[in-house]
């Protein structure tokens, strides 16, 4: 089933917000969930929310189309199809224009609400994202700030730019990024960085291990894990762990110092840094 939903112009308070907005019209919509597990969306220019709650058994989607002229507006659209117990959604902007391109622009802002029990899997292009209360999220993100809070399973995030945030979650945490600091608070499992370009990392109060296998560039401050810490390979910027029940382990790290405090577990530095190791 492939549905084109369209409907007049309609102030919207989202849109309102945008910079810019000479024309905007909405394109609400709400689709029976009981038989769905999964949300998966693609999303390009515009901000974008999704939010899990406990007790319905429907998605709600407040979408708000902003352009800079009619005609543009014309051609955006939210199609919309059901794949076996997945809804799929997706942004059209159907002439290729986005925010900001000289005195064109065009975008289409999202509020959804889902089911407590979704599964939510999202490629964003730009705009600030928050996805809270769903089981688990898996998000590939272009630009933008993006939090992530309250998660019953896994997160899973290749985010290129802006900053990310990721807390409350009781399954694992994985996630490549480009640049742009990382704040990861309160995991009950796992948190592995891949790779992580520019921009700090700080890691605090997580259940089992903390692995970051590549850092480019900027500052690490891990706290208060119930398992090991272990840093692969640090390009620049300090590294701080305190607080830790297993070992610590950083194989190379280039400039910046490395300190650590109340490490249980063995400690294994690179050569060069033993003789800074404590705080």
């Amino acid at each position: 089933m492939r549905v084109v939903i369209a409907a007049g112009l309609l102030v919207s308070a989202t849109v309102q917000a945008e910079d810019y907005c000479e024309f905007r019209k909405s394109l609400d919509t709400t689709v029976p969930a009981a038989e769905l597990t999964t949300l998966d969306l693609t999303a390009g220019a515009g901000n974008l929310e999704i939010k899990g709650q406990a007790g319905t058994d429907e998605v709600t989607v407040i979408a708000s189309a902003c352009a800079s002229s009619q005609k543009i507006l014309d051609g955006l659209s939210l199609d919309q199809r059901i794949s076996s117990d997945t809804l799929r959604l997706e942004t059209r902007e159907n002439d290729g224009t986005s925010w900001g391109i000289g005195n064109r622009y065009a975008g289409i802002s999202l509020d959804i609400t889902v089911p407590r029990r979704f599964a939510v899997v999202v490629d964003d292009g730009s705009g600030a994202a928050t996805i809270r209360g769903v089981a688990s999220v898996d998000v590939e993100d272009g630009s933008g700030k993006l939090e992530i809070s309250d998660i019953g399973g896994d997160v899973t995030v290749d985010d290129n730019s802006g900053s990310l945030s990721i807390s409350d979650t009781l399954g694992r945490v994985y996630l490549r990024d480009g640049s742009g600091g990382i704040e990861i608070v309160n995991v009950e499992q796992d948190v592995f960085i891949e790779e992580d370009g520019s921009g700090s990392i700080k890691i605090r109060d997580v259940g089992l291990d903390v692995v970051v296998e590549e850092d480019g560039s900027g500052s690490i401050e891990v706290s208060q894990v119930g398992g090991d810490v272990r840093i692969d390979r640090d390009g620049s910027g300090g590294i701080r762990v305190v607080d830790v029940v297993g070992s610590l382990t950083v194989d190379r790290d280039g400039n910046g110092g490395i300190t650590h405090r109340n490490v249980a577990g063995d400690v294994s530095l690179p050569e060069s840094r033993k003789s800074r190791k404590r705080m």
